[in-house]
C-alpha cells in the first residue's frame, strides 16, 4: 500500500519521518506532529500572552516599510479590525508594504495588510471597492470565482498608515516570478494551464464589469497542486472602459511570454503563434481572431487548441517546486 504524507497546512509533501516524529514542513515550515493536542510550550506561551493582552515586540521607528515582527493594532473604519500579530514582511509595493498578520485570538488565520505611503490610500480604496464588487458579482461563474479572490476583511489605519486587511483562501501558493520548479527548466505544459487559469478569471472580472489593470507576474498566484492561479495587486483595478480588455489580454500575452523566457520553457508553434498573434501590433495574425481581443474566454479557446495541437488531448502534469528559501510560506503582494 502506498501512503502519501502531506502537510495539513500547506498540502505540501512530507518525509517519511513524519509518521513518528515532530517534523517541520519544508514548504511552510508549519510544525506537524501525530498528536493533535500537542503544542510547542514556546508557542503556547506566547498565545496565553496575546489573549492576556501582552503587547510585546515592537514595530520599527522607521515605520511603514520597515515593519519588524509585533503585535499592532488595526483602527477600522469598516470591518473587523483589532490586535494583529505582524508574522514579516511580504513585499514592498511600489505604494506601500504588505504584511503578513494573523489575529491575536485566531492563531491559525493567516491575512494580509497593506499599507499605503502618504498620498497612496487612494490605491487601497480602488482595490476594496474592485474586490467588494466582484464578491457581489452575479456574472457566470461568481460562486466559483468569488472564492478565488481576495476578499476585504476591514479597511481603516494601523502604525500610522492607511490599511486594508485581506483575506484569502488557504493552502500553499507559489508566486509566478519566483517558481523554482526542480530541475531548474520550467514544462511549457505547465504554462498552458496557467493561462488557460488566468484567462477564465479574466473573463469573469470583465463580465462582472471591472479589469485588473496590472497583470504582471508578482501579481499571479499558483496552486501548483490543484492546477489554480489566482490575481492579487488590485490597486489599479478601473470599471471596464472601450479598449481595456483588448490592453489587459495583450498584457496576459506579454506575461506569459516573459515567464517562459524567464524559466526557459520554449513555447511550441501552436502556443508562440497565439502570443505572437496577440502582441502584433495591429491586426492579430495567426490562429487569433479579432474577435478574441475582445473576448477572455474566445482567446481562452484559441489558446487551448493550439495546445491541444501541440501536446495532444489535455492530461495532469504534476509541478514540483523546490522548497522556499523563506520562513513565510505565502509570497503573496
Amino acid at each position: 500500500m502506498l501512503v502519501t504524507l502531506t502537510c495539513p497546512a500547506c498540502g505540501g509533501p512530507l518525509p517519511l519521518s513524519a509518521r513518528w516524529l515532530t517534523t517541520r514542513c519544508p514548504y511552510c515550515t508549519a510544525t506537524v506532529t501525530r498528536a493533535a493536542r500537542q503544542v510547542e510550550a514556546a508557542r503556547y506561551r506566547a498565545a496565553l500572552a496575546a489573549l492576556d493582552g501582552d503587547e510585546a515586540g515592537v514595530v520599527g521607528a522607521e515605520g511603514v516599510g520597515q515593519v519588524r515582527p509585533a503585535r499592532v493594532e488595526l483602527q477600522a473604519r469598516s470591518g473587523r479590525g483589532g490586535r494583529l500579530e505582524v508574522l514579516g514582511l511580504l513585499a514592498r509595493g511600489a505604494r506601500g508594504p504588505a504584511l503578513l498578520v494573523r489575529r491575536a485570538r485566531a492563531l491559525s488565520e493567516r491575512l494580509v495588510l497593506r499599507l499605503a505611503r502618504p498620498g497612496d490610500a487612494g490605491a487601497l480604496d480602488a482595490a476594496a471597492t474592485a474586490l467588494n464588487a466582484l464578491q457581489r458579482s452575479e456574472a457566470k461563474g461568481a460562486p466559483t470565482f468569488s472564492r478565488w479572490l481576495p476578499r476585504v476583511e476591514a479597511r481603516g489605519a494601523c502604525l500610522g498608515a492607511e490599511a486594508l486587511l485581506l483575506s484569502y483562501p488557504p493552502g500553499f501558493v507559489a508566486r509566478l516570478d519566483l517558481l523554482r520548479p526542480v530541475g531548474g527548466a520550467l514544462d511549457p505544459r505547465h504554462l498552458v494551464w496557467v493561462g488557460k487559469r488566468l484567462l477564465e478569471l479574466l473573463h469573469f472580472v470583465h463580465q462582472s464589469g471591472w479589469t485588473h489593470g496590472a497583470l504582471r507576474a508578482p501579481h499571479v498566484l499558483l496552486h501548483p497542486r490543484d492546477h489554480g492561479a489566482w490575481l492579487v495587486g488590485w490597486s489599479a483595478a478601473r470599471p471596464i472602459s472601450r479598449g481595456a480588455v483588448e490592453v489587459e489580454l495583450r498584457a496576459w500575452a506579454g506575461l506569459i511570454a516573459g515567464v517562459a523566457a524567464l524559466r526557459g520553457a520554449a513555447l511550441p508553434q501552436g502556443l508562440r503563434g497565439v502570443i505572437d498573434g496577440v502582441l502584433g501590433g495591429g491586426e492579430p495574425t495567426g490562429p487569433v481572431r479579432p474577435a478574441d481581443l475582445e473576448d477572455a474566454w474566445a482567446l481562452r479557446a484559441a489558446w487551448d487548441a493550439a495546445a491541444r495541437a501541440d501536446f495532444g488531448p489535455a492530461r495532469y502534469l504534476r509541478l514540483d517546486l523546490e522548497a522556499l528559501p523563506s520562513p513565510i510560506s505565502w509570497p503573496v503582494v
